[in-house]
């Protein structure tokens, strides 16, 4: 959408991705075929919004400037730092919480065994504007504590 001097919003593009024939031979949504396809396409259909609204992907950041809070993003920085060197997903149990405060950031860490009869936790502070070194350094530690075979058939 884009805001035109008090205009009314106005749509500029509309894609759309289905993923019903990738699925179908599976009698439904298979969540890790649903994950990597989102993946796959998401270039692809940012650029085809891009072109079909005519807006460069300059003017679209300078339009979310305007609701990006620095925080909030230094926050989701150091989470997802953590779950993706740790190859987070919805069905691994891992666990990440990053506050700031000023310009600071606190982190918490957790994983857990499949079977739940082993969990490992890590806390870190630092700088926020080190958010996603934060959360790289907490995967590194935790991982250390828990020992490689630890994730042995987590896949």
């Amino acid at each position: 959408m884009a805001l035109d001097g008090g205009a009314a919003p106005e749509i500029l593009s509309n894609v759309v991705l289905s993923q019903i024939e990738e699925h179908a031979a599976f009698g439904g949504v298979v969540p890790e075929i649903a994950a990597r396809a989102h993946v796959e396409a998401l270039d692809g259909i940012v650029e085809a919004a891009l072109a079909d609204s005519s807006v460069s992907l300059d003017e679209v950041e300078k339009m979310l400037a305007a609701i990006h809070h620095v925080p909030t993003g230094q926050a989701l920085a150091c989470e997802r730092a953590f779950l993706a060197a740790l190859d987070g997903s919805c069905r691994t149990p891992i666990a990440g919480h990053a506050t700031v405060a000023g310009e600071k950031l606190s982190f918490a860490g957790l994983i857990i065994s499949p079977d739940g009869s082993q969990s490992h936790e890590v806390r870190l502070e630092g700088e926020a504007a080190d958010a996603a070194e934060i959360g790289l350094n907490a995967a590194r530690t935790v991982r250390a504590r828990a020992g490689a075979e630890f994730f042995d058939g987590w896949a």
